[in-house]
């Protein structure tokens, strides 16, 4: 899981640096970082930024004694701005949706175009199961959330464990 979860924030660290015409984010968010896990609070200097978290590993099959056992990893990608960032007293919408919907649209159509063998040569499938919306306070801040499920197969060799 821990390998994955690393390869999922490299491809992501890249994409944050692309405009969105090479299918990146930098003209729609400026991305401050990619992160391991939800660090919870953070200093209003931090947004926009992305989280990578582990949310299940589960045995989808097995072998006895030495072979391989397929694993499905659900692995969650948040997009997390502070709104009032985006307020604009002259739009009637809820400030940084638009802008997290965008980027988690274009996380998505990444994460499903991805080759196998980019994440590691073991992976089965890739697949974005969802993708759900979440306001929060934190702190201070009233952020906007765009959390992407990524559901992942992969195998695992018994014999080099």
């Amino acid at each position: 899981m821990e390998q994955t979860l690393d390869r999922i924030i490299e491809e992501l660290k890249v994409l944050k640096d692309l405009d969105s015409s090479e299918g990146g984010l930098a003209d729609i968010l400026n991305i401050t970082d990619v992160k391991f896990d939800d660090p919870g609070l953070v200093s209003t200097d931090e947004y926009p930024y992305i989280f990578v978290a582990p949310q299940s590993d589960e045995a989808l099959s097995g072998t006895i004694g030495v072979g391989w056992d397929v694993r499905r990893l659900t692995i969650i990608i948040a997009v997390v701005v502070n709104a009032s960032d985006y307020f604009d007293p002259s739009v009637s919408e809820v400030p940084g949706t638009r802008q997290i919907i965008q980027a988690s649209s274009k996380i998505a159509l990444h994460l499903m175009t991805l080759k196998q063998r980019t994440l590691d040569h073991t992976v089965r499938n890739v697949s974005v199961s969802s993708i759900g919306y979440v306001p929060e306070l934190r702190g201070d801040a009233f952020i906007r959330m765009a959390v992407t499920s990524l559901v992942i197969d992969k195998a695992y060799n018994r014999s080099r464990e």
